[in-house]
């Protein structure tokens, strides 16, 4: 396609082929996709200022799992904090294990590993601090062990 730029009065147009558009268009156009990028970039940045949100865990909530499990973990929906972040085990609010989060798990996943623990009624618990803004957000899922 050949391409000839060519001014008519004070509107300039270009020309594709036989099609012909005016930059006042081409400049509405690149107006509408710039407020479109602005948008999508504020969408992030909103998203990114909330805290981790907890998208799965082992033992999930309310599971009976075996006496010899000793790995836990908890997957987030963004990247978080290994260092800053805890994981701990609880039993009728008593604090039964405190876990150091491994740092070579993947980003997003905060995991620990504990000695086997009887049974009983526990609770994982975790404080995890978001890497993109520092937001912290805390929970906990009950969980039973049974042996």
């Amino acid at each position: 396609m050949g391409f000839k730029r060519s001014f008519a009065g004070r509107l300039g147009t270009v020309q594709f082929g036989a099609r012909i558009v005016s930059t006042s268009t081409q400049s509405r156009c690149l107006g509408v996709v710039g407020v479109g990028v602005l948008f999508l970039l504020l969408g992030m940045y909103a998203a990114s200022a909330q805290p981790p949100r907890m998208l799965q865990s082992y033992p999930p909530a309310n599971a009976v799992v075996h006496g010899r499990d000793t790995g836990y973990s908890v997957r987030f929906d963004r990247p978080v904090d290994h260092e800053k972040s805890r994981l701990f085990i609880t039993e009728a609010g008593r604090l039964i294990r405190e876990m150091r989060p491994r740092l070579e798990a993947a980003p997003e996943v905060l995991y620990g590993t504990a000695v086997p623990l009887p049974s009983g009624e526990y609770e994982l618990h975790w404080e995890v601090i978001s890497l993109s803004g520092g937001e912290v957000t805390t929970g906990y899922v009950p969980f039973t062990v049974r042996r």
